[in-house]
């Protein structure tokens, strides 16, 4: 088969940066979206933790919405079931048709289970925790604007002579 008149399309990588320094990240504060009360508390905290870690970058909104409604979530569900316990008790119809009551494990405990990985993760991308803290390299700070001259600060540069007469040698 012949590749005439066909494209090849070869995707090509991007040039990794040499070290983690080099990275083109600058800080910047993310917008706060709307969220509940209890996710904007942690969402203050995160913010905060991560302007002093100078890791917050305008990008991490995203995250950080995901990582405060986690955590507003979990601790939600570990009041109830606190208070609640870890087992609870049922009734159920035996075969005789009698109500019997059954102690089973809270349903509400994989929920949590699930809950405290999920947040494990966001937190270690975000770099909250140990070994997310240890491995995240601070950002950049953002490049500093220059102030655009006022009319009579211009500088005023007089053309070359050869400019003027169009004669060069």
């Amino acid at each position: 088969m012949s590749n005439a008149g066909k494209q090849i399309c070869r995707l090509r990588a991007r040039p990794k940066a040499k070290h983690r320094e080099e990275a083109e990240f600058r800080t910047g504060r993310p917008h706060k979206p709307a969220m509940t009360a209890e996710a904007e508390t942690f969402w203050d905290e995160f913010v905060s933790i991560l302007r002093q870690r100078q890791l917050l970058t305008r990008g991490d909104g995203p995250m950080l919405l995901l990582a405060s409604e986690a955590a507003a979530r979990y601790q939600r569900c570990t009041k109830i079931l606190a208070a609640q316990g870890e087992m609870i008790t049922i009734t159920v119809l035996d075969s005789h048709g009698q109500h019997v009551e059954k102690q089973i494990p809270n349903p509400l405990l994989k929920t949590v289970t699930a809950l405290e990985s999920s947040l494990r993760g966001t937190l270690r991308a975000l770099g909250l925790d140990v070994i997310g803290r240890d491995r995240a390299v601070p950002v950049k700070p953002p490049k500093p604007r220059l102030p655009k001259p006022a009319a009579d600060e211009m500088i005023h540069i007089e053309p070359l002579e050869e400019e003027v007469t169009g004669n060069v040698e």
